[in-house]
């Protein structure tokens, strides 16, 4: 009895789990929009590299002393002594 009862829980639990699939609804794109342009690899890197060459900011630091920068955004940096 309790086999059989074992197995009819086994296969309700099976029936559950696989029966119930939802499907991805299908979304119909429209007609009246217009088509977004996908860029290259090329223009995709070139508008990286102009990009990051115009938030590139340089400082000049004594590495024997502590020092503090400040970043055109106001992202401070502080460089300690390491002392061994």
């Amino acid at each position: 009895m309790k086999l059989k009862n074992l197995s009819l829980l086994f296969v309700g639990a099976m029936l559950t789990l696989t029966a119930c699939k939802k499907d991805e609804p299908v979304v119909e794109p429209d007609p009246d929009t217009p088509a977004v342009p996908q860029p290259d690899a090329a223009q995709l890197i070139s508008f990286f590299a102009d990009n990051n060459a115009a938030a590139k900011q340089n400082f000049t630091i004594d590495a024997a002393t502590p020092a503090l920068i400040t970043g055109a955004q106001g992202t401070t940096i502080q460089f300690l002594e390491l002392r061994l």
